[in-house]
């Protein structure tokens, strides 16, 4: 077994962003803005030999913050409304920002894959004095064909940010999808807060030596918005796929 510290400092700035307002949110790069920050983390990783030599990361725990200098990110971030940047997003997967601040969230990951696979990540804000979002998931893979996964996650910004939420993910899946032969996958959100289904995905594929079929369900439901879709896709080898599925969007 060997044992790995790894520091890491890294320090950002941007200008010339004149009117965040203006931009059209599109894709990533829409919510750049200005910024003057340095972000601060430390990982202890653990490596573990197998038997033929291959060396694998099976154990790390990692911590990190942000300091802002530019507590408004050059007047992209409003007070008393709820704000999304670019920084934010690269150091956290939830939004914490409901006005300028000075620095961010102490955001830690815990994390292990050895036959089993589980993570766990929690955010501590100073500046609520609580912890804000804690989510743990834990997976098995069994013959190289069944996976297992299993999730929860608890969020509890600032309510200007967003509600409080209590979930758990469920994800049972035969095979994957480039697998010859029939595949197929089940994945459900739901929230115990609310005590409704989210959101919910079915999966069916079946591949020959040639080409591949694939046909999704998918299922919203977040009070706002109540949605069902129907996606498809024909996949021929060496040349590409034709349909409405995205690569992306695959939960398995």
């Amino acid at each position: 077994m060997k044992h790995v510290i790894e520091p890491r400092v890294e320090y950002h700035f941007v200008d010339g962003i004149d009117d965040f307002t203006r931009i059209i949110r599109f894709d990533e790069n829409d919510i750049l803005s200005d910024t003057d920050s340095l972000t601060l983390s430390l990982a202890n990783r653990f490596f573990v030999k197998d038997k033929d030599g291959n060396v694998n990361e099976v154990f790390s725990v990692e911590v990190a913050q942000s300091r802002y200098f530019n507590p408004t990110f050059g007047g992209a971030v409003i007070p008393g409304q709820y704000n999304v940047v670019e920084d934010s997003e690269e150091l956290d997967g939830f939004t914490f920002l409901n006005g300028p601040r000075n620095y961010s969230p102490i955001v830690s990951a815990l994390r292990f894959q050895h036959v089993v696979g589980f993570e766990w990540r929690v955010d501590y804000d100073p500046l609520l004095g609580r912890v804000v979002n804690t989510t743990f998931n834990g997976s098995v893979r069994l013959a190289n064909k069944y996976l297992l996964s299993v999730g929860h996650s608890d969020i509890n910004p600032s309510p200007v940010v967003s509600p409080p939420s209590n979930q758990i993910n469920v994800l049972l899946a035969v095979g994957n999808r480039n697998r010859k032969g029939w595949n197929a996958a089940v994945n459900a959100f739901y929230d115990l807060h609310e005590h409704v289904l989210e959101f919910g995905t079915a999966e069916v594929s079946y591949n020959t030596d040639c080409c591949g079929l694939s046909a999704e369900y998918r299922r919203y439901n977040f009070g706002i918005r109540d949605d069902t879709q129907y996606r498809l896709s024909f996949t021929i080898a060496n040349i590409g796929s034709f349909g409405n599925m995205r690569k992306q969007e695959n939960i398995y």
